[in-house]
Order: structure tokens, then sequence, then C-alpha cells
């Protein structure tokens, strides 16, 4: 492969790599392409964890029936993905002003905070009361 287009995939793997050596450097998560090349169009995620393994499995042990995970790498990877991934049609979501993001779903019951890039806490508040579960949302929110 030569000219323009060797030129445009190695201008990506570089700039791609460094993208990701600054994120490791300032210890925010990344974007990264998807795919087996690195570069089809659609982007994945940065994976979000829990602070502590103790944190994760005090979480997973409160919120496991609810959330309907069996292990606690289940129950962190469902929290990255609500937590993280693109919002979905019915997810709601604010930022607090001590600038933690919260996401809930009516339909599906899920809630969620990410503060700081560490998820706090992933569970289904008021099971089978999505009045109060969405109450509980709008008082987070103010905090």
């Amino acid at each position: 492969m030569e000219g323009p287009e060797w030129r445009t995939t190695v201008g990506r793997l570089v700039r791609t790599r460094l993208e990701l050596a600054w994120a490791k450097a300032t210890k925010k998560p990344s974007w990264r392409r998807a795919g087996k090349s690195g570069y089809p169009d659609s982007l994945v995620a940065p994976t979000y964890k829990f602070g502590t393994p103790a944190d994760l499995a005090d979480h997973f042990q409160k919120h496991r029936v609810e959330v309907g995970a069996t292990s606690e790498a289940e129950y962190e990877a469902k929290a990255a993905a609500f937590l993280g991934g693109q919002r979905g049609q019915h997810t709601l979501q604010c930022t607090r002003k001590d600038g933690a993001l919260l996401r809930y779903n009516p339909i599906t019951g899920e809630f969620g905070v990410l503060a700081n890039g560490l998820i706090k806490t992933y569970f289904k508040p008021f099971m089978g009361r999505p009045a109060m579960a969405a109450h509980y949302f709008q008082v987070e929110c103010q905090r």
C-alpha cells in the first residue's frame, strides 16, 4: 500500500494510539473504535468500574436479585453498560451539582450513579412502583 491511502491508515493508527496513551496517562476512560481492524464507524463506550472490589461486592450483595446478576462481574458489566453506554430512548439523565451523572430508565426500572469516572451504584429502586422510582430519581438529581 502506497500513497494517500497508506498515510491515512498510518495517521489513524498513530492518532488512536496517542489518544489511548493520553487517556491512560490522565486516567480518563477512552473512546476507542470497535471491530477487528479497529476502524468501523461504531464506537465502543469506555468501561467503567466500581471504585474498589469491596464496593462492588457490597453493591452486588444488595442488588443482585433485582438486576438479575449472577456474579459480581455480570453486575459490574450491566452497570457499566447502563451508565457508560449510549443513552437509551427512554432513559432519563441528569447531572447533580457535585458533577455526578445519574440515569434512570422508567421502562426497565434501572437507576445508576457515575461520579468521577467510577460507578457509585446501580439498582432498581422501588421495583414495581414506577411513580415512586421516578420521584426517587428527581430527588437524587436535586441533591
